[in-house]
């Protein structure tokens, strides 16, 4: 696995940045049988041709929509709107993770305490995920970094690379970042909501418990270092979303653990939603052998 991590802190960085990014094109696929040299009429091969490497075969017609297009995309409706921003693209093999923040575009979460609001953007070229958009924050004074999925209104985008990809996606993106410039005071709420909503613990092992009940779908030594993090048993539900993306963004996990993580942490802010103490860890019983 290849991975590379670029920071930018203006708009025109973050272009200079698309601009060097890996080119890919469909190409045709031949094969070779009885000597003679066969060419596939039905489906092609996208390449990351300046790695000079096959992603994964395509239909005939399948549309080549890559990091420089998607993310050139953006480029041009930040431009438009002449917005300032900072962040970082992060390519892993053939898939972008990229960190929109807008400056000046902040809530207040404690008395030296400012939150930055911006957008995150996932694209594939392995066919394995979708093209993706969702909600960003940015907790400066931890440097805690978090999706934002389902708490920000008309802010998800969830697209199948098709046929129609070119065509289709770029009005998405100009209401998508539309929205993300007006969520600021609806972010503040949910903050404030969160700080004031406590979740009370007897004891560290049943905070445990808890936690092990919320993320079903993470490895139990991330849950108990999630956990490991929170030094009260009187915690926030803001103080569990920030001990989940500290973790997360100080520490080595994949992109799927990743996204599961922020999706749980995600809905700690939902005040709506209960979170139920586990007093003790329920283990099946053993099966009777005869």
């Amino acid at each position: 696995m290849s991975s590379k991590l670029e920071k930018f802190g203006t708009l025109n960085e973050f272009g200079a940045i698309i601009s060097t990014m890996d080119d890919y094109r469909t190409i045709p696929i031949f094969t070779e049988y009885g000597g003679t040299i066969i060419r596939n009429e039905r489906i092609k091969a996208m390449t990351n041709i300046s790695k000079r490497r096959i992603c994964m075969t395509t239909g005939k017609d399948y549309p080549v929509f890559g990091h420089r297009e998607a993310l050139g995309y953006v480029y041009k409706e930040l431009e438009a709107r002449k917005c300032e921003v900072h962040g970082q693209v992060e390519t892993i093999d053939d898939r972008t993770y990229t960190r929109i923040l807008f400056k000046g575009l902040e809530v207040q979460d404690a008395k030296d305490s400012k939150v930055e609001l911006g957008v995150s953007f996932e694209n594939p070229m392995d066919r394995k995920t979708k093209f993706r958009g969702y909600g960003y924050t940015f907790r400066q004074i931890c440097s805690n970094g978090a999706g934002m999925k389902t708490m920000l209104p008309n802010m998800e985008i969830n697209e199948s690379h098709t046929v129609d990809m070119v065509s289709r996606v770029p009005p998405i993106i100009h209401d998508f970042i539309e929205s993300s410039l007006k969520n600021t005071n609806y972010l503040q709420t949910i903050v404030s909501k969160a700080m004031e909503s406590v979740v009370v613990f007897d004891t560290k092992e049943q905070m445990l418990n808890t936690m092990l009940g919320q993320f079903v779908t993470v490895a139990e030594r991330h849950v108990k270092n999630i956990t490991n993090g929170i030094d009260t048993l009187a915690p926030t539900r803001w103080d569990l979303f920030n001990a989940s993306n500290f973790y997360t963004s100080h520490h080595a996990v994949s992109p799927d653990v990743r996204a599961d993580i922020d999706l749980v942490a995600e809905s700690f802010l939902n005040v709506s939603r209960p979170i139920n103490v586990v007093a003790a860890r329920l283990v099946a019983p053993m099966p009777v052998i005869r």
